[in-house]
């Protein structure tokens, strides 16, 4: 009877075992890209119903007509965005349901401030005011302007800008963190935002008007 020495014996089980777990880790890493491709499908599964929900929701804006008319006109836009269909900013998101409360912490308001605000901007329905465009950004996902109210103009948005476009997979975002990642990127070389500071802000003229979900209201 032929027995195999006991060294080979110990080779051929550290080998297997290195196999074993080369082969374990590999299927971890399968798993791994897996879940982050199922989360990040169920982020923009996510984002794309809570804007498809604010849009059916009403909502005071400032529209700026003098912006969709730029984007009409020229091809601004990388050729895989698609255009903002109105330019506006957005002033103050209103519930569908009455819940003014709920509506006034999601925008970090207290409930007597918005109900303020919405007065004040019901009294202003309709007017036209001058705003400024301060700065312009860019990223791979979504290009937008940085925006300048007049005081007299209420607003619950902390940045207030328009949207230009935005590519039609775009992730979550936030103009706050594309002005983080624009300061983060300052110094290098390859950056993931753009930014465009306007040498002297443009001025527009823009309309205080009620989006009700279905129509907007001058």
């Amino acid at each position: 009877m032929i027995t195999t020495p006991p060294f080979r014996q110990e080779r051929w089980r550290l080998g297997s075992d290195t196999e074993r777990g080369t082969w374990l880790a590999q299927c971890r890493q399968a798993q791994a890209a897996e879940k982050a491709v199922a989360q990040a499908e169920a982020l923009r599964e996510r984002v794309a119903k809570r804007a498809q929900l604010q849009e059916k929701e009403p909502f005071w804006m400032f529209e700026l007509p003098e912006v969709r008319q730029v984007l009409e006109n020229g091809s601004i836009l990388p050729p895989n965005f698609s255009p903002a269909e109105t330019t506006y900013v957005r002033l103050l998101q209103l519930p569908s349901d009455g819940d003014v409360a709920r509506a006034a912490e999601e925008q970090g308001l207290e409930k007597e401030t918005m109900e303020a605000m919405q007065d004040a901007l019901e009294s202003l329905k309709g007017e036209s005011f001058e705003a400024k465009m301060t700065k312009i950004l860019i990223s791979e996902k979504i290009a937008l302007a940085l925006v300048a109210l007049p005081p007299v103009v209420p607003t619950a948005c902390k940045v207030p800008h328009v949207v230009f476009g935005m590519h039609p997979r775009a992730p979550e975002w936030s103009v706050e963190q594309m002005l983080e990642k624009v300061a983060a990127e300052k110094n290098q070389k390859d950056k993931t935002v753009t930014c465009i500071e306007m040498p002297t802000p443009r001025p527009m003229k823009g309309f205080i008007r009620l989006h009700t979900g279905q129509s907007i209201q001058s």
